[in-house]
């Protein structure tokens, strides 16, 4: 499964958090911490129903195609690197998880 998010013109840390979020399945009505650590913990749960086990189950292998990310990263450089050390979190490419830049 490939999950496409486009940060075009996101430069602040929240809405970089909204848009991952709701690209899993948690909208604005769906409680969920919207920090980093709430999304590490939305990624290690993916495959069994989100954090609280009610989403949608996303199966493995799954693919996050990032687009328009260089306006945060360049704007927000602590954030884009928290984002990063997620994203590589070894227990989540373990089971089937990967990213690009494009």
């Amino acid at each position: 499964m490939e999950i496409n998010i486009d940060l075009e013109n996101t430069i602040q840390v929240e809405t970089v958090l909204n848009i991952l979020g709701k690209a899993l399945g948690y909208s604005e009505e769906k409680y969920w911490g919207r920090n980093w650590d709430a999304f590490n913990d939305i990624l290690c749960c993916i495959d069994t129903g989100g954090i609280y086990g009610s989403n949608e189950i996303i199966s493995f292998p799954v693919t996050f195609l990032i687009s328009n990310f260089q306006e945060f990263k360049n704007q927000a450089p602590k954030d884009f690197e928290f984002l990063l050390d997620i994203l590589n979190n070894g227990k989540i490419r373990n089971s089937g998880f990967d990213f690009y830049f494009k």
